[in-house]
């Protein structure tokens, strides 16, 4: 009986094991998908996944998303000037918007392997008022060479609500 429950104990913590290194596989798989669409979208003005107006003001060209980052649902298009497709999520610390940013940008990289990286300018920590913490761009290759990816995370002590923010945005430059 004791070898047959330190087999299964050997089991079951093998399993464990597998679970743990194939979870940020699959998360990153997921992701590439998500970022994809966008990227392919976002070569006609993110048409393709263009939901219904998010706001009532007719001067606005502000859209719900049909595509998510993450499962999250609030993403928004802009087509006023240059098309934007943005994600952002709100956090109540530094430390829970920097683990969130280091998680999501370490997904997306594999997705934009081959595109351009560029490190973003982040502020002084000692400055008042507005500051980016974090961030980074990518620009695109080959057929996607006039989208552009950032994933930035910024702190405003002005916003009442979710002053530690997160932002993934797509623009296309076409």
């Amino acid at each position: 009986m004791a070898a047959y429950v330190g087999t299964f104990m050997k089991r079951v913590a093998a399993l464990v094991i597998a679970g743990l290194v194939l979870a940020p596989i699959a998360h990153a798989q997921t992701a590439c998908k998500e970022v994809g669409r966008i990227s392919a979208s976002g070569l006609y003005r993110f048409d393709s996944i263009k939901g219904a107006r998010a706001t009532d003001e007719p001067e606005d060209e502000l859209y719900e998303s049909n595509a998510s980052l993450f499962g999250h649902e609030d993403c928004l298009i802009d087509q006023y000037f240059e098309p934007v497709h943005a994600c952002t999520w709100e956090f109540d610390t530094e430390a829970s918007l920097m683990a969130a940013y280091n998680e999501k940008a370490e997904a997306i990289a594999p997705c934009l392997a081959g595109w351009e990286k560029q490190e973003l300018l982040v502020s002084d920590p000692a400055e008042a008022g507005y500051r980016t913490l974090a961030g980074v761009g990518y620009l695109g290759a080959d057929v996607y060479e006039m989208v552009v990816w950032a994933i930035i995370a910024d702190f405003d002590p002005g916003r009442k609500i979710g002053r530690y923010r997160l932002v993934i945005e797509a623009t296309d430059y076409t």
